[in-house]
């Protein structure tokens, strides 16, 4: 979405809150002169709480809305992002042990693994062997830290066959900043 597009949005939204409130507050001005309010404490106090009973459904009413119609957007915009990962990309998650918890069809049709073979296990069952032990050291090392590993891994397909992939793997964090697992996006 544009800046202006953004900032007319914020600007529209502002002046309906706006003409709520003002529409609200001669509606609660109507009724205390009706009521013939005579003292200046008790009509300030009456014309806020008159105001926010009047005012604050239309106003809820109205943000819930906007916000609902951005979150459905974000979900859309997410939903589209990962369609295109996923044709793209081998995507896995594991737990902190690298015990696969998923993996997207496109790493299954290359690993020549099912879900159901590949979810449960270590990731070590797609290992080529080829690389070093100071390698994987350096890899667990890096993701444990809470950083991300890049480089180039070689695996092994359940037929044997050997396949190069550019590798990045994170670490998923919960609200409290523990690593929980560890998601790795892979391009051929």
């Amino acid at each position: 979405m544009s800046a202006n597009k953004l900032n007319s949005s914020k600007v529209k939204a502002l002046s309906s809150i706006i003409i709520i409130i003002f529409i609200a507050e001669v509606f609660v001005m109507a009724l205390l002169h009706f009521l013939e309010v005579e003292s200046s404490i008790v009509e300030i106090f009456l014309d806020g709480l008159l105001l926010s009973i009047f005012s604050s459904p239309f106003i809820y009413y109205f943000l819930i809305n906007k916000i609902l119609f951005k979150n459905h957007q974000l979900v859309e915009d997410l939903i589209k992002q990962k369609k295109l990962l996923d044709i793209t990309a081998l995507v896995s998650k594991t737990d902190t042990k690298g015990i696969i918890t998923y993996a997207n069809d496109t790493f299954c049709e290359l690993s020549k693994y099912s879900r159901q073979e590949l979810i449960g296990r270590s990731h070590n069952i797609v290992s080529s062997g080829i690389h070093s032990k100071v390698f994987w050291k350096g890899f667990w090392d890096t993701i444990r830290q809470g950083e991300t590993f890049k480089g180039e891994i070689c695996n092994k397909a359940k037929d044997g066959s050997l396949y190069w992939v550019q590798a990045t793997i994170f670490p998923i964090f919960d609200s409290d900043k523990k690593i929980t697992g560890y998601s790795g996006v892979r391009v051929n």
